[in-house]
């Protein structure tokens, strides 16, 4: 027997229906046709090895860079998993980077090539559906 999947064939099934009543009446039979359709069972995945670089002194909510991923009905959304514990780092639903009021600040080794650190390493999430609250999302 197939399971309910629609990636594992048959997902159409012909139902043969006939109905009865207290009188052991019965009806011709009649074809039902049942489709398994497809859902969003696979989830996104971000493209790997994407580096961004910018400028030192640049301002809160310049764009570093956009995130790609792929999904089979889409990418909503992105978070920051690991690697912005000081909130340098903002990321938007749709992917974009950008430079937080902390990371443009004039003390912030983000923002100051001659500082070390001066390459950070952001683990990035991604949903198919909304950011969840926990995580910081814009």
């Amino acid at each position: 027997a197939a399971s309910n999947d629609f990636e594992t064939t048959p997902n159409t099934f012909t139902l043969g229906i006939t109905a009865s009543d207290a009188a052991n009446n019965t009806s011709s039979p009649v074809n039902v046709t049942i489709n398994v359709t497809d859902v969003d069972d696979t989830a996104p995945v971000v493209n790997a090895n994407q580096t961004f670089s910018y400028a030192e002194r640049q301002v809160a909510n310049f764009q570093v860079g956009t995130v790609t991923a792929t999904d089979a009905v889409g990418v909503t959304s992105f978070a920051i998993a690991s690697g912005n514990d000081s909130g340098f780092f903002a990321i938007s639903n749709s992917g974009v980077i950008t430079l937080t009021a902390a990371g443009a600040a004039a003390s912030a080794v983000s923002n100051d090539f001659e500082t070390t650190p001066n390459t950070f390493t952001l683990g990035i999430t991604k949903f198919p559906f909304s950011c969840p609250a926990y995580y910081k999302c814009l």
